[in-house]
C-alpha cells in the first residue's frame, strides 16, 4: 500500500497548521467564588 500523502504539500489542498491557545479568554465557566472549599458532604473523611 502506498503512502499518498506525501505526493500533496499542505499549501496545495489548504490544510492550515492549528494554532495553540487560540480560544484563550473566550469561554470562562461559570464556577462560584467557594469552589476550592471543601464539600460538606465529605467532612466526615476529612
Amino acid at each position: 500500500m502506498e503512502n499518498y500523502s506525501q505526493d500533496v504539500s499542505p499549501q496545495e489542498h489548504g490544510v492550515k497548521k492549528r494554532r495553540s491557545g487560540i480560544l484563550k479568554g473566550t469561554f470562562v465557566l461559570p464556577l462560584p467564588d467557594d469552589c476550592d472549599e471543601p464539600l460538606e458532604d465529605f467532612k466526615e473523611y476529612m
